[in-house]
């Protein structure tokens, strides 16, 4: 168990609980769910323990499930303020016999103070050096007893600011899009594009007299619009007239990536990447900004002797903002071959794709369909356009949060009792603007009774009345709540031989509520710009009872010492089809052959049942960073005539294979809904370990800890996300006809994953997950005696370490071959990097009044799953000569901070965060987001942190 002291979180300098744990060796980041998650569903935060999930592990205050924060039922750490917390507890390893359902990877326990008697004050405030944005914190803490100090009242109100920064305003290296590419030499740089060079084909980068490197990329969908999935010049496809035509609009080496406007509309010419890509990056958040208002009170009274009656009150709300580039509009449309606002070369150019249209072809946008006949005065052809002329996308997202727990403990016949009830309810309001009508886009396009199209989507003129007409805002809101009634009694057997048996008996009453209303253009699918979300509701309910107990089994025997044994087992009863009743259960030895060592190992079975969103989700679209096998951002290697053939198979027209015509952005839409018939995921998690405590010196202590947790049956969707799907397909099965093929919905024009339904996943318990590891552990105590501990003080020395020896991701378990060995990887298929190597090692010095503390952070080199992962399969192996940016070197982190007592009542907190000014590694193509893994590196270089806390 990991343990964090109340002195340890105040020269820490952080002031979110998410920073201060997964700098942890035993969190990964949590992109989504953290201050750089700059996406929407979004604002909230929760905790990636031993990278198994945010879903994963389970967050309790004082012993107790705090809330859910909607569908997933994770809990929003931003309702936990880091003032009221005393001591932090970490519990990894399965727990569910202990704890209950979700704690796979562990428990993270916040003990908050419950007892103070008078008045603390704090205050603190941090900004970073690149921009100077500030985040101010201030808390006042009130507590008193009464009844004769039978009773004591607290009350703790907590506000938290904290300003955005855009990717505009750090500039640098998070200011353009920075992708894969080909440079020249002179240019090179490992954080910031350089000079691109075009690439003769059936040459490498190098064998052209370049070198791989970044490239300033960005969206295929321009301003001035792009337009694509019309023939080529001289193509199968197209014909002498159209030829000729394009030849006079200046098109006739026009590629697959299609062409654009001048800003008058008038002049058409070739679109070129990376040359036109739209910089989307300025406007967008690195960190989210925040509001944060909390009010805690905590109750307890001594009813009698050895009765104590207690209650907490919770309430909160949380305000985030997200910020992306204006919205863009990407498909297949109708245009009118008479279209008032195209020159009359460009007029001559559709009318002849028009006569060459020999089927009937229907298209949906936004729940119209749009009908296309051969020569019927109207074209479909692709479209790609950033609709600039309408403000930045927003989301506003509000949680609020109450929460009661109610409950008596105290002592009768010998045994300690505990019975509780607690509620929680969460509503949360998402707000968003800047979002643009996919049904009134394609209407705009096209003329009605007389009157001209509405929009002039070629060039710059879109007018502000034109714009207005497709932008619209949306509401969406989410409620969830959570009742729990719980009680257990701990009591000790008969005395033996080698000692008390000791034993706890408990039940637990539980379930979980939730909805999800979206407004109806977001329910129907209307909407570009943010994602199409659809209603959803349901409660899982569970009743459980369960067991532990501690057996001496041999006590301070010569030569042998002493032997205890712990087991646990818990019986579940869930109101779900696919879960029923089941079993957790532990067991476990102790050994302690002396006094200054001890060997511990334990077997845990544990289970995660399925969440409301997991078991009723309708099917909604989210986008994510994935390469499509049928494009050009394929590895080289995996361009074969087989794929080729699969591609052309699944819908890439055969033109259009291994073009940008395929993916001409970065990111994929993946379609995935829930499945209530999803059964429970089971976990064995194995733990052996040993601590050395010297006697002669109690201060040093050393532990080692092996872990190897399993889980079979992780709920996912098919194919265990977009780009395992993608890779099941077009390299695994290479079959059109399986599966996660008939998955996949393309665009007929440009092969282009696309919309309504992209690639589209269910739920199932198909997918295992293995981590396994070491962690290590040093602390000792460096201090004179008498006087010369006043004059010198004292030096503690922490480290915390882990090591990964191997982290395997299996999208589907029948296919057993098909495990992704991601320990020191990262990418789109294994996600957050997973260094081998975690380190967080703390020096500090304690005088009388004042402590100084440098804690260094290390993070392990992880390179591409792209090339990692065939690598060690034995497969095609990409040619590192050839790839831009391959690995993430270690990075190493400096933190340095004090503290200074000014009097008995009063102490000033400062500290500076990466005193070297890193800036994070640039991955290329292979970032998660903002160009980088926001969540694992700092992203804000150099912070300064200044706090002052008083009690009175």
């Amino acid at each position: 168990m990991l343990g964090i002291r109340r002195d340890q979180i105040d020269l820490s300098g952080d002031q979110t609980i998410e920073t201060l744990l997964s700098q942890g060796s035993q969190f990964l980041g949590s992109q989504t769910n953290s201050s750089t998650g700059n996406t929407v569903p979004g604002g909230s935060v929760a905790l990636n323990l031993r990278g198994l999930g945010e879903q994963r592990n389970l967050v309790l205050v004082n012993g107790r499930r705090f809330a859910i924060a909607g569908i997933d039922q994770t809990t929003d750490l931003n309702a936990i303020p880091p003032g009221l917390v005393d001591r932090i507890e970490v519990v990894t390893g399965g727990s569910s016999a202990v704890y209950g359902s979700d704690a796979i990877s562990g428990v993270v326990n916040f003990i908050m103070k419950t007892d103070l008697k008078g008045v603390d004050l704090s205050a603190r405030t941090d900004w970073d050096e690149p921009t100077g944005r500030r985040t101010h914190e201030i808390e006042l803490t009130v507590g008193r007893a009464f009844a004769e100090d039978r009773g004591i009242v607290m009350v703790a109100v907590n506000a938290t600011d904290r300003d955005a920064i855009t990717r505009g305003e750090m500039g640098g290296w998070a200011y353009f899009a920075a992708g894969d590419g080909c440079v020249t030499k002179e240019s090179w740089s490992a954080s910031r594009p350089g000079q691109a060079l075009a690439v003769p084909t059936g040459q490498t980068c190098t064998e052209a007299g370049g070198r791989p490197g970044l490239i300033a990329t960005g969206s295929g969908d321009l301003p001035n619009g792009r337009f694509f999935g019309i023939p080529q010049y001289g193509a199968v496809r197209s014909s002498p007239q159209l030829d000729m035509s394009l030849t006079a609009a200046g098109l006739q080496s026009a590629g697959g990536r299609g062409f654009t406007f001048d800003d008058a509309g008038m002049t058409a010419r070739p679109a070129l990447t990376p040359e036109d890509d739209y910089n989307n990056s300025p406007p967008n958040y690195l960190i989210i900004p925040l509001k944060r208002r909390t009010a805690n009170a905590f109750f307890t009274f001594q009813v009698t002797s050895a009765d104590t009656a207690y209650a907490e009150l919770h309430a909160s709300q949380n305000t985030t903002r997200m910020q992306f580039a204006p919205t863009n509009i990407n498909g297949t449309f109708l245009l009118e071959t008479t279209n008032p606002f195209l020159s009359s070369e460009m007029k001559a150019v559709f009318r002849e794709i028009d006569a060459l249209e020999t089927t009937t072809t229907t298209i949906n946008q936004g729940g119209i369909d749009f009908t296309n006949r051969p020569q019927d005065g109207l074209i479909a052809i692709g479209i790609g356009r950033r609709m600039a002329e309408i403000p930045v996308r927003r989301n506003v997202s509000e949680r609020r949060l109450a929460r009661g727990v109610v409950g008596i403990r105290g002592s009768r016949y010998g045994l300690q009792y505990d019975v509780y009830y607690s509620y929680a309810k969460m509503r949360n309001r998402d707000r968003q603007t800047g979002a643009v009508s996919r049904s009134r886009f394609a209407l705009g396009l096209l003329s009605h009774n007389g009157q001209p199209p509405v929009l002039n989507i070629f060039g710059a003129n879109i007018s502000p009345t034109a714009a207005q007409s497709v932008t619209f805002g949306s509401t969406n809101y989410q409620y969830a709540a959570q009742d729990v009634f719980a009680g257990n009694v701990r009591g000790s057997g008969p005395t033996l031989r080698t000692g008390r048996i000791v034993y706890s008996l408990g039940f637990e009453w539980r379930r979980n509520t939730a909805i999800l209303k979206p407004d109806y253009p977001a329910d129907l699918g209307d909407i570009a710009g943010f994602t199409a979300l659809r209603p959803t509701s349901g409660s899982v309910s569970v009743k459980e009872v369960y067991g532990e107990v501690r057996l001496p089994l041999i006590a301070n025997q010569r030569h042998i010492g002493r032997l205890d044994m712990t087991a646990a087992l818990r019986y579940s009863d869930y109101s779900l089809a696919g879960v029923g009743g089941v079993w957790s259960y532990s067991a476990g030895l102790q050994w302690q052959p002396s006094a200054d060592f001890s060997v511990r190992s334990q077997l845990q079975h544990s289970i995660r049942a399925p969440s409301i969103g997991e078991l009723y989700n309708q099917q909604s679209a989210i986008f994510t960073p994935a390469v499509d096998p049928c494009s050009s951002r394929a590895a080289a290697d995996h361009k074969t005539d087989a794929v080729r053939k699969l591609c052309i198979q699944t819908g890439v027209p055969d033109h259009a294979v291994f073009t940008e015509l395929v993916q001409p952005n970065g990111i994929i839409g993946v379609t995935s809904g829930g499945n209530p018939l999803v059964g429970q995921e089971e976990s064995d998690t194995l733990t052996f370990g040993a601590t050395y405590q010297p006697t002669h010196r109690p201060t040093a202590v050393m532990s080692v800890d092996f872990f190897d947790i399993r889980v079979d049956g992780a709920i996912g969707s098919g194919g265990g996300g977009l780009q395992s799907t993608l890779n099941l397909c077009y390299y695994e099965f290479v079959a059109a006809e399986n599966t996660y093929c008939q998955a996949i919905h393309r665009d007929r024009l440009t092969g282009e994953i696309s919309q309504p339904t992209y690639v589209q996943t269910t739920n199932a318990n198909a997918g295992g997950l293995r981590v396994s590891g070491v962690d290590l552990s040093l602390r000792d105590t460096l201090s004179a005696s008498g006087y010369l501990s006043r004059l010198i003080g004292t030096v503690e020395v922490a480290v915390d370490a882990t090591y990964t020896q191997r982290f395997t991701i299996n999208p589907v378990q029948a296919l057993s071959h098909f495990n992704n060995e991601c320990v020191g990887a990262f990418g789109g298929t294994c996600g957050q990097p997973v260094p081998r190597w975690k380190s967080v090692s703390t020096l500090t010095w304690r005088g009388e009044a004042k402590s100084v503390s440098l804690k260094v952070r290390y993070i392990g080199e992880v390179w591409r799953d792209s090339y990692r992962l065939p690598r060690r399969a034995g497969g095609n192996v990409p040619d590192l000569e050839n790839m831009t940016s391959p690995r993430i070197a270690p990075q190493v982190y400096v933190d340095l901070s004090i503290m200074l007592k000014l009097g008995q009542r009063t102490s000033l907190f400062g500290g500076v965060t990466n005193v070297m000014n890193r800036e994070p590694p640039i991955p290329g193509s292979a970032q998660y987001l903002s160009n980088t893994w926001p969540a694992t590196y700092d992203v804000l270089g150099r912070t300064f942190q200044v706090a002052l806390k008083t009690t009175f």
